[in-house]
Formats: structure tokens, C-alpha cells, sequence
């Protein structure tokens, strides 16, 4: 079976959840909420944080996911 790859799909449907083979982080995305969530070592969140081109915010793990837990567009 071919590896699959993301740009190789003609109508775009990322995976949901994903992680390098040393399992250092994490990236999940539920299919139903606007958001993606990384979980990381507090070093490579810090990263993520200082990237101006995305929008970001710190959460915690029992953080709300919908509508009324977006901390940016209320």
C-alpha cells in the first residue's frame, strides 16, 4: 500500500490526529470544532506561541472546546 500523503488528496481532508514517530508532540483536530490542538513539551509550545502567522492561545487540558471556549473570538 502506497504511504499517503497530504497534497496528494484532490478534495483536501487532513488527518485528525498525528505525531512524529518519537511521539514528542502531538496534533489533533476534532472534526466538528474550529480549532487544532497541539500537545507539546513547554519548549516546542513556546514555539508554536511565536508564530505570528497562526493564531494562538495557551489552554489547559480541561480547557472547553466549543463555541464559548474560543479565548480569542468571543
Amino acid at each position: 500500500m502506497p504511504e499517503w500523503r497530504i497534497d496528494d488528496d484532490l478534495f483536501f481532508r487532513p488527518p485528525n490526529i498525528w505525531w512524529p514517530s518519537d511521539r514528542a508532540w502531538f496534533v489533533g483536530l476534532e472534526i466538528d470544532c474550529d480549532s487544532t490542538y497541539v500537545g507539546a513539551s513547554d519548549e516546542c509550545i513556546a514555539e508554536v506561541l511565536r508564530v505570528d502567522s497562526l493564531e494562538t492561545a495557551r489552554v489547559s487540558i480541561d480547557h472547553r472546546i466549543d463555541a464559548d471556549g474560543d479565548l480569542i473570538n468571543r
